[in-house]
């Protein structure tokens, strides 16, 4: 087993499309538009998931928008 696939394996990943992104959840890095996208592609595929890395005065907004979609677990 690759090192790649070790650590998929231990975040729970393996055989799944992973999306990431990192940037602070602020206007300019538009998070609101990342997870409206995010939802079209979880639609084709519920085993899709999406990392954000970061911190910033959107990321209270951005994890309520998750939630909403349904998207809080992906």
């Amino acid at each position: 087993m690759t090192q790649r696939d070790s650590i998929r394996e231990k975040l729970g990943l393996l055989h799944k499309n992973v999306y990431i992104h990192v940037g602070s959840f602020g206007v300019a890095k538009n998070h609101d538009f990342l997870i409206t996208l995010f939802k079209s592609v979880y639609d084709k595929d519920p085993h899709a998931k999406l990392l954000l890395l970061g911190d910033g005065e959107l990321k209270q907004m951005i994890s309520q928008k998750t939630q909403l979609l349904g998207l809080s677990s992906s």
